[in-house]
């Protein structure tokens, strides 16, 4: 024969040995509590430096490139075309353009244009990016400045020949620390370089006409 038990009565007794999880836990003191945040802010000061300083690297490599990309650019444009291309830097706004002269008709005199089109448009430089230097030819501009910006209103220029030459120049950009970057134009064939690092590591380089361009 078999007895039918009540299951409330089964689990009657000491309630702490309903389950293991009700058991009591050591909780954390204050001082771990402190230590643990202490950790995390400065984890978070660090990660939020190391981005910063990434950020601005970028930025000057952008500038950088971009003087690069509009430069090769120039070079084609005034050979396919046989006028002359300029690149102007503009210290007042910050910015650098390719730029061309045009017949104005209705005024009937030559005008200087800014190109803006979908493979060249005028560039903003970020304002924590510095334009550190700038040689053309024999003629060195410098317009570092503060915030991005140059104090002078000095406007220098790089200019592409129909013949495929072009100024020699040299742009070194910064962030006003330890990164440098540097666009070089080589005068006998407009062959445009960036590297990383300033203006007085470029040496110069014996030049094959009959190396094929990049």
């Amino acid at each position: 024969m078999f007895r039918l038990v009540r299951h409330d009565k089964m689990f009657s007794g000491d309630s702490s040995r309903l389950s293991p999880s009700r058991a009591r836990r050591p909780a954390f003191t204050l001082t771990e509590l402190l230590v643990v945040v202490a950790l995390i802010t400065i984890m978070g000061g660090t990660g939020i430096g190391m981005y910063a300083n990434s950020y601005k690297r970028m930025m000057v490599e952008r500038a950088a490139r971009e003087l690069m990309l509009m430069a090769q650019y120039g070079r084609v444009v005034a050979i396919e075309q046989h006028t002359q291309m300029t690149i102007a830097f503009d210290s007042t706004t910050n910015t650098f353009a390719l730029t061309t002269v045009q017949w104005d008709a209705e005024q009937e005199e030559a005008v200087r244009v800014v190109v803006s089109n979908y493979y060249c448009k005028p560039f903003q430089i970020h304002p924590s990016v510095f334009i550190e230097q700038i040689a053309v030819g024999l003629d060195t501009a410098n317009v570092s400045g503060t915030g991005g910006g140059a104090t002078t209103t000095e406007t220098a220029g790089i200019s592409f020949y129909p013949n495929g030459t072009a100024d020699m120049a040299v742009v070194q950009f910064g962030d006003g620390g330890t990164t440098h970057y540097t666009v070089s134009i080589s005068p006998a064939t407009g062959r445009v370089e960036t590297v990383f690092g300033t203006a007085d590591q470029i040496q110069p380089k014996v030049v094959d006409l009959e190396e094929p361009l990049r």
